[in-house]
C-alpha cells in the first residue's frame, strides 16, 4: 500500500499491484479530494472519467468493469463514448449518442461495464459494514462476504509470492466469506480444506485447489 500527497492537498491511496499516471492504469486506489471548487479532481480509467469535488472515493478497475465506491461527498460519473458502428460506406461512420453522466453520492456504488460497451450499472446504496470491508485492504486485511473463491483468490494472490491456482470452473464459482490478513494464503487454505473439503495440490510453486472428491 502506497499513500500519494498531490500539490492541491488532494490524497490518493494505492492499493498493492495498482498504478496511477494521470490515470488509474490498473489495480485500486482511494481518493480524498481537497475542497476546491475551482479545481474538480478527475480520475480516469479505461475510459471512464469520475470528477468530484471535496470527495472521497474509491475506484477498482477489473477486467471487464470499473467499480466506484463513494464515502463522502458526491462523483460525477462519465462512461466513455462509444466508437463508431460500420454501416454500408466509411463515410456513413457516426459516433452513437455518448451516455450521459450521472452522480453517485456517500454510501452508494455503481460499475461500469467495458464488455461489449461501456454500460452503467444501477446506483446501489452501500450499507456501512460493506464499505468497511471494501476499504479494509488499506489496513492490510481483506474482508469478504458472499465472494466467488475466483475473487478471493484473486485479491489474495495480489499480495503472495504463493500463488493460489483454482483448478475448476465450478470451484471458482462458489461463494464463501471471512477476514484474512493480506495475503495470509496459508490460514485461506486452511479454512477451504477443514471446512469445505476442497484438495491442495502443491505444483511448481503454485498451490492448486480443486473441488472436494
Amino acid at each position: 500500500m502506497e499513500k500519494r500527497e498531490l500539490p492541491d492537498g488532494s490524497v490518493i491511496t494505492l492499493n498493492t499491484d495498482s498504478a496511477v499516471a494521470l490515470q488509474l492504469e490498473r489495480g485500486e486506489a482511494n481518493f480524498a479530494v481537497a475542497k476546491d471548487q475551482d479545481r474538480p479532481f478527475i480520475v480516469s480509467a479505461n475510459g471512464v472519467d469520475f470528477r468530484a469535488v471535496g470527495t472521497a472515493f474509491s475506484v477498482r478497475l477489473r477486467d471487464e468493469s470499473v467499480e466506484l465506491l463513494v464515502t463522502e461527498g458526491k462523483v460525477a460519473v462519465a462512461p466513455p463514448e462509444p466508437a463508431p458502428t460500420a454501416t454500408a460506406a466509411p463515410a456513413d461512420l457516426t459516433p452513437a449518442a455518448a451516455p450521459a453522466s450521472y452522480l453517485v453520492t456517500a454510501g452508494q456504488c455503481t460499475s461500469v461495464s467495458l464488455k461489449p460497451a461501456a454500460v452503467p450499472a444501477p446506483i446501489i446504496e452501500v450499507p456501512a459494514a460493506t464499505v468497511r470491508q471494501a476499504l479494509a485492504w488499506q489496513e492490510r486485511r481483506l474482508d469478504f462476504e458472499d465472494a466467488s473463491l475466483a475473487d478471493i483468490v484473486a485479491d489474495m494472490n495480489r499480495y503472495s509470492a504463493r500463488k493460489l491456482v483454482i483448478a475448476d470452473p465450478a470451484l471458482a464459482a462458489k461463494r464463501f466469506g471471512g477476514s484474512f490478513p493480506a495475503g495470509d494464503v496459508d490460514t485461506l487454505v486452511r479454512q477451504l480444506q477443514r471446512n469445505f473439503r476442497v484438495t491442495v495440490e502443491q505444483r511448481d510453486g503454485e498451490w492448486v485447489l480443486h473441488s472436494p472428491e
